[in-house]
């Protein structure tokens, strides 16, 4: 068997104006571009990432599964309540 000399990497492809356009505007990824959801919405929706003390999940995550509801639900519906009460200014 040939030995493989990795002595010379091949070289990224040079990118298009457009293509960097594209990466600035919209990113890229698995998360990019994702539409629609259980209800059948076609809103491009978006990850949202944060940190929790795992005790804190562990009781929130165990919460929810006693009253068999998914925890990005009640995370969405939290976020949707709280959006409103501050837009009231409250």
């Amino acid at each position: 068997m040939a030995k493989k000399s990795f002595i010379q990497a091949p070289q990224p492809k040079a990118l298009s104006d457009a293509e960097i356009t594209h990466f600035v505007e919209k990113g890229v990824g698995k998360d990019n571009g994702v539409t629609g959801n259980k209800a059948g919405s076609k809103e491009t929706l978006m990850r949202l990432a944060f940190l929790l003390p795992v005790r804190q999940h562990n009781r929130f995550k165990s919460a929810c599964a006693l009253q068999g509801v998914k925890m990005a639900d009640e995370i969405r519906a939290f976020i949707q309540e709280r959006t409103e009460e501050l837009e009231k200014g409250l």
